[in-house]
């Protein structure tokens, strides 16, 4: 079993006088807290995970810390599914369903009497900053806590066992195999399609995150000077100081490619020139602190103006943009919107004979040229 479900031993010694002087003199009071607004709706999201699954226990972990180098960790993003059940973006957390009763195992601190509270490099409060008491993270989750540490004994009882896998490792050994070999695979799927309906409170947050990225994108137009000077590194950093302002951080790693590296689909080095009479193609997105992400994507001529290719090019793709969102529609296909797009750029391209074929032939599904 994993050292992560039991107390921390400390290799490196300390005198005793250091150890009996840590021991004193520290406040350990209780923080006010108060309940996340997202409370009630994971609740509501809990209650009909559980129906779907009933009779059956459901573990959905926020996954681990991971080491970056030596003793420093990356900085912690918790699993999505876990964070839309409870609101809890702390690292370990346990997230157990048994048959609609919910109990979050979680990490509290250390309490000042414990050694680990300066001992522990990974969780304790004077390496790591200070984590919720169980106490705390009741209020804030409406949700019963319980010390990680008694999750292994728990998860021991012979209960039919969905886990959400892949996310921590460590937990998925602690559960065995259920007696349905797709289990795991099912929880996954309806996990990610709940998620694809969004309720009001997710409306909001996914506004929050488009109206931070829209500041992102402006802050990166009013130093185009330095972005002319630095290339496209600049608005990298430039979009990231927005995220960590106004948000959590970037959803995914920014595109910022200028010129050819426009054509590389994931283009995320960002070290290259921009160059006027180029194009730049920015793909960024701020995720905000509730973890919801906005994706932009703009194109956008280095020097102010389009030259009469690039401004040809432009309007074709923002028509087959047009195309694909009329096409979206309540009773549509998932792939319509995806088909009215590609019919205005292989039409187009063939207009301007770009396409090696004509458009009727690209648009063929056996083709795959589209």
């Amino acid at each position: 079993m994993s050292d992560r479900f039991q107390p921390a031993t400390y290799p490196v010694p300390a005198s005793d006088a250091l150890v009996s002087f840590m021991r004193e003199g520290w406040s350990d009071d209780e923080d006010a807290v108060e309940a996340l607004a997202v409370a009630p709706w994971a609740r509501a999201r809990r209650d009909r995970l559980a129906q779907r699954f009933a009779g059956e226990r459901i573990v959905i972990p926020a996954g681990p810390l991971k080491t970056r180098a030596n003793d420093t960790d990356y900085r912690f993003r918790a699993d999505t599914a876990h964070v839309y059940l409870t609101g809890n973006q702390s690292s370990d957390a346990v997230l157990v369903l048994d048959d609609g009763e919910a109990t979050l195992f979680f990490r509290p601190r250390h309490s000042k009497t414990d050694d680990a509270f300066w001992r522990d490099g990974r969780y304790g409060e004077a390496w790591a900053g200070r984590r919720r008491s169980l106490r705390e993270a009741e209020e804030m989750f409406d949700l019963r806590c319980r010390h990680l540490y008694e999750l292994p004994e728990h998860l021991r009882s012979d209960v039919a066992t969905r886990v959400h896998r892949g996310v921590d490792a460590d937990v998925d050994a602690l559960v065995g195999a259920h007696s349905d070999p797709q289990a795991d695979a099912e929880l996954a799927t309806h996990l990610s399609e709940m998620r694809l309906v969004k309720d009001a409170w997710e409306v909001e947050q996914m506004q929050d995150a488009v109206d931070a990225t829209v500041l992102g994108f402006e802050d990166s137009a009013r130093e185009w000077p330095d972005v002319l000077a630095h290339g496209e590194r600049w608005i990298e950093g430039t979009f990231w100081r927005r995220a960590r302002a106004a948000g959590n951080d970037v959803g995914y790693d920014c595109i910022v490619a200028g010129g050819a590296h426009a054509t590389t689909l994931h283009w995320i080095e960002n070290d290259g020139p921009v160059t006027p009479g180029d194009l730049l193609l920015l793909d960024m997105g701020v995720e905000n602190r509730s973890l919801y992400t906005a994706d932009v994507t703009r194109t956008v001529p280095v020097s102010g103006e389009f030259t009469g290719d690039q401004r040809h090019l432009y309007d074709l793709v923002f028509a087959a943009q047009e195309a694909g969102m009329a096409a979206v529609k309540p009773g549509a296909s998932y792939r319509d919107f995806h088909h009215a797009a590609m019919t205005v750029l292989a039409h187009g391209l063939a207009d301007m004979g770009i396409l090696p074929t004509t458009a009727e032939e690209a648009l063929e599904k056996e083709s795959g040229i589209y």
